[in-house]
């Protein structure tokens, strides 16, 4: 994608900010979004996501799914903040009703590892990231860190047809 990278700088730009307060930071509660804090519709791009931030830590959490409406194509960006070293993470989604659905490589912590943000390309992938992480009580996480989709099941429906519709060039 000619400007696949865009979305994965802005991802590392957002994170870099994002550095933890405290780096052994007691978490509470997992973060519940429920809205769409991500949603960009213009000439070029429809953008939608969730993201929100670990309690306890200036970490976001979240995902989002482009559409380049001059090719159609799509791509999901995974975001989950950083990780210890030696921790094995890899990005996942659980469904309502439990299935699970991984997505990208295993990544293992090290000293200098930073954060992850796994980016998912190809059309099949990302619409099995689009379909499981835009439902009502979807969990998005990568073993260490996780957000909610608590947006409501109409506002996750309405998301999904938009980005197919845009993926299938009528919008």
């Amino acid at each position: 994608m000619k400007t696949g990278r865009w979305m994965f700088a802005i991802g590392v730009a957002w994170l870099a900010a994002a550095v933890p307060l405290v780096a052994d930071a007691q978490r509470s509660k997992t973060p519940e979004a429920k809205s769409f804090e991500v949603w960009v519709d213009d000439a070029e791009h429809l953008i939608v996501g969730i993201v929100e931030i670990v309690p306890g830590t200036e970490e976001g959490v979240g995902f989002t799914i482009r559409c380049e409406r001059a090719s159609r194509q799509l791509e999901g960006t995974m975001a989950f903040g950083f990780f210890p070293a030696g921790k094995r993470v890899q990005a996942a989604v659980r469904s309502p009703s439990g299935r699970v659905e991984r997505f990208g490589s295993v990544a293992v912590g090290a000293e200098a590892s930073g954060f992850h943000v796994p980016v998912i390309e190809g059309r099949s992938e990302v619409l099995r990231l689009m379909n499981a992480a835009m439902a009502h009580g979807a969990l998005i996480s990568n073993g260490h860190n996780s957000v909610w989709n608590r947006v409501g099941e109409e506002r996750n429906r309405t998301a999904r047809k938009a980005l197919t519709v845009c993926s299938q060039g009528r919008g």
